[in-house]
This record gives C-alpha cells, sequence and structure tokens, in this order.
C-alpha cells in the first residue's frame, strides 16, 4: 500500500518506500549503533575512576537510552506513510548516531565524542520531523480525528 504525494510540475519523481521495509531499516540502524557503541566502548581503554561517578555516569546513560527510545518513537511514528530513500537515510543516520551514545556513557568511553552523537543525532531528528511535510500531515489527521472534524 503505497500513497501519493503530490509534487510541483516537473519535479523529479523519487521512489518511496513502504512502511514496513522503512521500519525495518530504522530497526537495523538503531540496533547497528547500539552494537558499535558497545562494542567501541568495550574496546576502549579507560582509566579506573570513582565509583560514585561510574554509577552517575551509567545511570545517565540508562535515562540517554529512554532519550533515544522516545526520538526513535516519534520517527517509527512518522514512517507510517511513505517516506523517499533519502529522507529515510537522515532519519536512519540520526538514530544510527543517537543510539551510539549511550553504549558509549556505559563503558565510560569517550564520553564528549559520545555526547556530540546522542544531542547531535537528536537535534538531526528533531530538524527532520519538523520539515517533513508528512509529518505535518499526519498530525493533521491525528488531530482532526481526535476532535472528530472531517479532513
Amino acid at each position: 500500500m503505497s500513497a501519493s504525494v503530490a509534487r510541483p510540475q516537473g519535479a523529479r519523481l523519487s521512489t518511496t518506500l513502504r512502511t514496513r521495509g522503512a521500519r525495518a531499516m530504522l530497526v537495523v540502524a538503531l540496533v547497528a549503533g547500539a552494537g558499535a557503541g558497545l562494542l567501541i566502548g568495550a574496546h576502549a581503554r579507560t582509566g579506573a575512576g570513582d565509583l560514585e561517578l561510574t554509577h552517575l555516569l551509567r545511570a545517565m546513560a540508562m535515562l540517554k537510552l529512554l532519550f533515544v527510545a522516545a526520538a526513535a518513537s516519534a520517527i517509527w511514528w512518522r514512517l507510517q506513510a511513505p517516506i523517499t530513500p533519502y529522507r529515510l537515510s537522515a532519519y536512519a543516520g540520526s538514530c544510527l548516531a543517537m543510539a551510539m551514545g549511550p553504549g558509549l556513557i556505559w563503558y565510560l568511553a569517550y564520553i564528549g565524542p559520545a555526547s556530540v552523537l546522542l544531542h547531535g543525532g537528536a537535534a538531526v531528528a528533531a530538524l527532520l520531523l519538523w520539515r517533513d511535510p508528512a509529518s505535518s500531515h499526519l498530525l493533521d489527521a491525528a488531530i482532526c480525528k481526535r476532535r472528530r472534524i472531517a479532513h
């Protein structure tokens, strides 16, 4: 099931991906990012630090994991409509970057780059969702459905 997207005259038509394939790519990006973060973090050399700081940073890593889940669920919601491969690649890249952060923080490895990856990926995802025309259409349809207004 695919829907057509209105395009200006003269614009090149690009292929759109269906929901199942797009969501599968999102899951692959999340798993690859989390796996890469854990793998890189596990093999990094970290000095023996303060035990309280270790507990604090690991609790922060768990909190950041919830942050990643919230952003990924917003993208998952967006993927109920057809999407171009370019836009899907941008969403998947932002999820990959976000998913690497908590694994690196858990192993106390590369805390600075982990924060940049996590927050940068979240910022890119928010920007993509904000500027994506399908997101506004889906949100408009959800609001109209909730208020029982003809769309």
